[in-house]
């Protein structure tokens, strides 16, 4: 798959899950990803981190470590597991001492902690960190009580814009935050940009997208990539039929569809985020 990947020009490998670092063979995956010349990304909750990070920090781009809470009780309470909390910051100090590293926290918005917002934000100047704000993904069914309210998001986010322009060491654009804010709608271009593989070699349609604007299929997957190429799947009717879909789909809050569409549109806000990020590592 990663040959595949590299040989249609991708450039990034992101491991995620679940959780990655319960993969006995993650060095394997994540040194021959770099070797191929990918920039390899770690998603974790940080759990394993202390006892892992030195076997696969060599051939590591990124790391995101996912924190939402800055007490330690209340993460550990929404992770619904003691310690958590303390092994992920215990992994994040850890694995600064691998200087080439590029070290996020991520924290998830949501009722539980909109409030605590600006004490996330000085958690990561504590671990000398970069930190990105994604709002929860709302699964109507599930988990739509726990979404702030629209002025709760506007105060919050708008928040975090003064922050950030004050330098506080936040990594989402000004574009996203008040994207977020004011609900600004924009066009997806996720499908022509990154694709995502589950465990079983499935790609899969974003799960953002209603049922309604999803493409006609028997079901939320594209192609598998040990039946076919990344090229074939690409160019198939089915996948063709996403990325329209995609367009016509902009109730996603996550960092990544708004960042990719305000860099999609020269927002010069966006721009000037990106370009001083990689300018930053090389």
């Amino acid at each position: 798959m990663l040959d595949d990947a590299y040989s249609v020009g991708m450039t990034d490998y992101v491991v995620w899950g679940g959780e990655p670092l319960l993969r006995s063979d993650l060095p394997t995956l994540t040194k021959y990803a770099n070797r191929l010349g990918f920039d390899v990304t770690i998603i974790t909750n940080g759990s394993l981190l202390p006892k892992r990070i030195d076997e696969i920090a060599g051939d590591l781009y990124g790391l995101v470590v996912s924190i939402d809470h800055p007490d330690a009780s209340k993460h550990d309470e929404m992770r619904g597991k003691t310690g958590v909390y303390r092994r992920a910051v215990e992994g994040v100090k850890r694995a600064k001492h691998h200087s080439h590293l590029n070290i996020f926290i991520n924290c998830v918005v949501s009722k539980l902690n909109i409030n605590e917002l600006e004490r996330m934000v000085k958690l990561a100047e504590q671990l000398d960190v970069k930190i990105t704000f994604e709002l929860m993904e709302v699964v109507p069914g599930y988990n739509e009580h726990l979404r702030p309210s629209n002025e709760e998001i506007f105060k919050s986010f708008m928040n975090l814009v003064e922050l950030k322009r004050n330098g506080h060491p936040i990594a989402n654009s000004i574009a996203y935050l008040e994207g977020v804010a004011k609900q600004i709608p924009y066009i997806c271009y996720v499908p022509e940009v990154l694709v995502t593989v589950e465990w079983n070699g499935n790609i899969r349609v974003c799960s953002t997208i209603s049922e309604k604007l999803k493409p006609r299929l028997k079901n939320a997957y594209l192609g598998n990539v040990k039946e076919k190429r990344f090229s074939e799947i690409f160019a198939s009717e089915a996948y063709q039929e996403y990325i329209q879909a995609a367009k016509r789909c902009c109730k996603c809050n996550l960092s990544y569809p708004r960042e990719i569409a305000t860099l999609y549109s020269f927002n010069s806000k966006s721009v000037k985020n990106f370009i001083s990020k990689v300018a930053k590592h090389q």
